[in-house]
């Protein structure tokens, strides 16, 4: 694999950019630049798991190792990826995830992906191999590269190579459905419920009225934590069936190539007027709202609704990025105050400008996202 990663250090120091990394391209609308001349296909990617070490909750793998991989080597330990990744269906990487930065709805119990990256390996626009943080939970020696990386959309490196913390399995899953009048009433019954000691697991407001609550524990306990919840809802919960499949390939990231996914993250409190100017004034199609009330999937049919989209998410202190659609560029929309320090750590990093360059607006395309 060293071959397999000087020469990719090689050609990332002989080119002079623009150049883009594509994983599995499970996210395909992250992977994209208008101008980009070079893209470093997965197979010039490392694969494989490096090292696993049940017994210290930890494994190594190169980038371009499938999620669906490593979740299978966790599994057969009783362990798995807290951050629950998305997209492992279709063929997502372990470095593209890191890049995307984007969790899953049951990252509610411990946290999100970058809680769990320990160490990466990158190539920078030099074409050197740069190595941060470390294998110890408690390491805090140097600048924390593995969460600079995370939510980098590969502009300000290449990840070769990741150790990620996991955890053991809950002993058990059990989902049951509550019914909410609208986005509200949800929100309510998530703060109820977050307010008490329950081992919620995730959570999920679905267009249709339904609010799944997802507990993790003891199979013994869970009857008993299902009535409390019962009791702080004053409503009856119904048992969901297939339970695991819910979890496991969400229906609503089904989409046609034809529409645009959204992935929009916000405050609890932000959820409902958002819901309301951008499903009634826009009429963009909500498929989830996840994570406790923080983020949420929408579909929109057209690139001419784009504008108005970053209009409204600015509007409510919001950001959202397209990550499925026939964008041809990487498109950040709403708020982005992060924007200003990413571009000069960009240009530390990649003085060369190797990597597309972190702009005012979004990254690759200002006439979206921009700052009137």
């Amino acid at each position: 694999m060293d071959q397999k990663i000087d020469a990719l250090a090689a050609r990332i120091a002989q080119s002079s950019g623009p150049l883009l990394v594509r994983g599995g391209c499970s996210k395909p609308a992250l992977s994209l630049h208008r101008a980009t001349a070079e893209i470093i296909q997965r197979d010039a990617l490392p694969a494989g798991i490096v090292a696993y070490d049940p017994s210290e909750f930890l494994i190594t793998a190169w980038a371009g190792t499938p999620v669906a991989e490593l979740q299978r080597a966790t599994a057969e330990h009783g362990q798995y990826l807290p951050f629950d990744p998305l997209f492992a269906n279709d063929g997502a990487t372990l470095g593209g995830t890191i890049a995307a930065g984007i969790s899953g709805p049951n990252q509610l119990l411990h946290g999100r992906i970058r809680d769990f990256v320990m160490e990466v390996e990158c190539i920078d626009g030099r074409g050197n191999r740069v190595r941060g943080g470390g294998k110890v939970v408690k390491n805090a020696a140097g600048f924390d590269l593995p969460k600079l990386m995370v939510g980098s959309y590969g502009r300000l490196g290449v990840i070769t190579e990741a150790t990620l913390k996991v955890l053991p399995c809950p002993p058990a899953m059990r989902t049951v459905v509550a019914r909410c009048q609208d986005a509200s009433a949800a929100l309510q019954a998530m703060q109820t419920l977050g307010s008490q000691p329950l081992p919620l697991a995730a959570t999920e407001y679905l267009p249709d009225g339904r609010l799944l609550l997802r507990f993790a524990g003891p199979q013994a306990s869970l009857p008993r934590v299902v009535d409390r919840a019962e009791h702080l809802l004053q409503q009856e919960l119904d048992e969901l069936e297939q339970e695991q499949a819910q979890w496991a390939s969400p229906p609503w990231l089904n989409t046609v190539n034809a529409e645009y996914l959204l992935y929009v993250v916000h405050s609890p409190n932000q959820m409902p007027p958002l819901i309301n100017a951008l499903q009634e004034r826009l009429g963009l199609d909500l498929r989830s709202v996840t994570a406790h009330g923080t983020a949420s999937w929408w579909v929109a049919d057209q690139q001419d609704d784009l504008p108005g989209i970053d209009e409204r998410l600015r509007e409510h202190r919001a950001a959202g990025v397209v990550v499925r659609g026939p964008v041809d560029a990487l498109t950040l929309l709403g708020e982005l105050p992060w924007l200003s320090l990413s571009r000069r750590i960009g240009r530390a990093i990649d003085p060369r400008g190797v990597f597309p360059q972190f702009i005012d607006g979004s990254l690759d395309s200002p006439a979206v996202g921009a700052k009137s």
